[in-house]
């Protein structure tokens, strides 16, 4: 009995985590995701916003920044870390959070 009550534990505990895996993001979770810091999954979910959904507002999230994915190259991490920030990093893959230069916003470019 103590068995069954355990199984049916992890499945409670793992059962959301499957139907967020599917889940499409809105505009509105991508501004707290920001908000939060968790840049990664914000940019990893920018495409979830339908293109006639995707405002202003869409656009500053998906342009203020540029994200630079390094794998293995720890010799180039000093020269990242002066310019962006580590936002993820797992084993030998790292992102950084690059902001844009002022320059570069105004320009358009």
């Amino acid at each position: 009995m103590k068995a069954l009550a355990s199984v049916a534990c992890v499945l409670v505990a793992t059962t959301p985590a499957a139907a967020d895996k599917d889940k499409k993001y809105t505009l509105a979770d991508l501004k707290a995701l920001v908000k939060d810091k968790a840049y990664k999954e914000a940019v990893v979910h920018l495409g979830d916003v339908a293109p006639s959904e995707r405002t202003a507002e869409w656009q500053d999230i998906a342009e203020e920044y540029d994200y630079v994915w390094a794998y293995n190259v720890a010799k180039y991490a000093p020269q990242l870390q002066k310019i962006g920030e580590v936002v993820f990093k797992d084993g030998n893959l790292t992102m950084y959070r690059i902001k844009k230069p002022k320059e570069e916003e105004d320009s358009g470019q």
